[in-house]
Order: structure tokens, then sequence, then C-alpha cells
């Protein structure tokens, strides 16, 4: 009986071990042109991680992402404001439960922010790792107002249209992401997507139209 528990501890220990070896590598190989690598969003942020548990920042996927948005209209938490890019790179920090491999060959990852867990962002990647959309579920509003809670607007990003199968993809990622229940029974109502919107970059400049 002894030695199957030191076994188990054994097998288990060298599974960990693994693991985090793995995550290593991953943290070291995941990039724009290797999604294949990354088991999530924060693997696009970091670097492996040193002994003192410090990583260095990777730049290649918040630069591209601040390139995708460059003019986007401004978001704002009550009468703060804050560039559309600032927004959706905090939310695809926090590793998300999403990296597929889409069947018609582009990957799907989604995050959440670090700081506001409610808050989630999502990314649409061809094959060779260019951003096709990006996605925002959030309470910010378009322009200075009173701070809502509970209330979530679903905020899909493009470079000309998207594909009808990719924007139903970031659609039902929102419906889906958004749990009805209250963050605090009693103080809070319960939570609910109150719109979805799409932006579309063309010709130098966004325009927005509401989705269904």
């Amino acid at each position: 009986m002894k030695c199957s528990i030191i076994a188990i501890a054994l097998l288990f220990g060298a599974s960990a071990s693994t693991f985090a070896a793995t995550r290593q590598d991953n943290y070291r190989d995941c990039g724009l042109k290797q999604l294949a690598r990354c088991d999530d969003t924060n693997e696009l942020f970091f670097g492996p991680f040193d002994k003192t548990g410090h990583s260095k920042a990777k730049t290649e996927f918040p630069q591209a992402i601040h390139r995708f948005l460059a003019g986007a209209p401004k978001l704002y938490t009550g009468k703060f404001g804050f560039t559309a890019a600032n927004v959706v790179r905090e939310s695809l920090v926090g590793p998300g439960t999403h990296h597929d491999r889409l069947p018609e060959g582009d990957w799907f990852f989604d995050g959440f922010d670090t700081y506001y867990g409610p808050d989630r962002g999502a990314a649409i990647f061809d094959a060779s790792g260019k951003i096709l959309a990006l996605a925002l579920l959030d309470g910010n509003t378009d322009e200075p107002a009173k701070v809502r809670l509970a209330a979530f607007e679903l905020r899909i990003y493009s470079h000309g249209e998207l594909a009808p199968v990719l924007l139903a993809k970031l659609q039902e990622w929102g419906r889906s992401s958004v749990d009805p229940k209250s963050l605090y029974p009693g103080a809070l109502p319960p939570n609910v997507l109150v719109d979805m919107r799409l932006y579309v970059l063309a010709g130098g400049h966004w325009t927005m139209r509401p989705l269904p």
C-alpha cells in the first residue's frame, strides 16, 4: 500500500512537472505566427516566467491590437474615456476558455479582464495569425454617462465585412458569456446583454451598425 502511494505521488509529481515545463514552452513559443503553441490569450501577452515569478511582456499582440483598432470610437466608464484598443487589450489578458481551431482554418481565442472578471474579450485570427476581428463584452458606454452595472454590450470590430460564420460565432460567444445571475444578489440586478454592435473600418473610417 505504501509503495502504491509513493508511486502515485511520484507519478503526480512527474505529471505536474511535465505540465509546468509545457506551459513554459508555450509562454516562450506562443505568438501570432505560432497560434497552435498557445493554450490561451495570456501566453500572447507574456513570455516564460523566471524563478521569481516574473515574466517579460510580449509586444507583438498588443501592438497588433492597437494597429487594428486605431481610430475606433472611444469607450467610457462613467466620465472617463479610454481607447478601444486599451479596453480590448485589458479584456484579453486573462486566460479564457477558448483557443479553438475553426473548421475554416481560423483561430478563435477569448479572455477576460483581470481587474474585473465579467468583462471579456475575444479575437479571431486567420491561419497566418492576422487579426480578422476583435470583440468586447462589457458595460462601457459610447459617451460619458452614469456607470452601468449588470448591463453588457457586445462590440465586434472588423476591417471590411466579416464572414457571416465568424460574425455568428462572436455573437453566440457574447450571448453565452453573459451569466444571467446577479454578481451580488440583492444588491445588483441580474446580468443582461442589452445590445450588440458591429464596427467596420472601411475607407479609413469606422462605421457602426446594430446587430440583431
